[in-house]
């Protein structure tokens, strides 16, 4: 027993310092995020329309900020938004956003052996971007499993060759933390908000600031899943200390302090909502 007192001092003491050390609150007053506000339905695949749609939504919600003479710190778009983003695309938004905006959405790149994954990006307007493979696929949303798949194939061959795409997703092992006005920032993507072992490794990594984007796909309308997924969010941002944004397609937007208690938005418009979240939300120096 006293073993085990002494371990869990140990890990809170080492989280504690990882947090205190490099997060940098002591230095940021406060960061404003805007997080897109979308309803797209679900699809088991995009057509090349459907994708450039949810990606000119991206830029149509930057719009709906700049004319509002808001210019936040952080701008995340859904899981599923803005994932047809380039450097072209980067380079138009640079003429919106100010320098050192930093810009988080989805992307499903293909590997060399024609393979996809899953990631989060997390661009700065003017520098780099740090990316976030997903290391867990979920289950109906990025493959189908063998039970399910097989009389399928036999059943509803058409809809078998519709999913058969899934097949082609495996997890990756990349995590990279952004940067915001000194804060570190780590992002997970989609059903890893329910694994605290993920999202511990972005505080052990010195993030400051969690995001979670998350897109329930053929899931869309279960209020079950919406409320699980909003209570392993505040989950996760008490258990690390620190604050948490999410953003998800087809739900309200939310934000929780580093003690869990759900931050109201400062604006809330039918395609954006605006967070401020404070020294005080982030337990810095706590």
């Amino acid at each position: 027993l006293a073993l085990f007192f002494v371990a869990t001092l140990a890990a809170a003491w080492n989280a504690e310092n990882a947090r205190g050390k490099d997060s940098q609150w002591e230095k940021t007053d406060k960061l404003l995020i805007a997080v897109g506000v979308t309803d797209f339905p679900p699809r088991l695949s995009l057509t090349a329309d459907e994708a450039q749609a949810r990606t000119e939504i991206a830029a149509q919600i930057i719009h709906s900020l700049t004319s509002r003479n808001i210019q936040p710190d952080i701008v995340i778009f859904p899981e599923g938004v803005g994932h047809t983003l380039s450097q072209d695309g980067y380079a138009h938004l640079s003429a919106t956003l100010s320098r050192g905006t930093l810009l988080v959405h989805s992307a499903y790149p293909q590997t060399a052996d024609g393979a996809l994954l899953v990631q989060s990006r997390s661009h700065t307007i003017g520098g780099g971007t740090a990316i976030t493979d997903k290391r867990f696929l979920m289950p109906y949303g990025e493959y189908l499993p063998y039970h399910l798949s097989l009389p399928l194939r036999y059943i509803a061959p058409d809809l078998y060759k519709k999913i058969a795409l899934h097949k082609r997703y495996v997890p990756g092992a990349q995590t990279e933390l952004a940067d915001a006005r000194g804060v570190r920032i780590g992002v997970r993507i989609c059903s890893e908000i329910e694994s605290s072992s993920l999202y511990n490794d972005l505080a052990s990594r010195g993030a400051g600031l969690l995001i979670h984007t998350y897109s329930p796909a053929i899931f869309h309308d279960s209020r079950i899943l919406a409320a699980s997924i909003r209570a392993a969010a505040r989950l996760r941002a008490v258990e690390n200390g620190l604050p948490l944004v999410q953003a998800i397609n087809g739900a309200d937007a939310a934000a929780f302090d580093c003690r869990g208690k759900e931050i109201p938005p400062e604006l809330g418009t039918e395609t954006f909502a605006v967070y401020s979240i404070t020294r005080q939300a982030s337990c810095a120096g706590k």
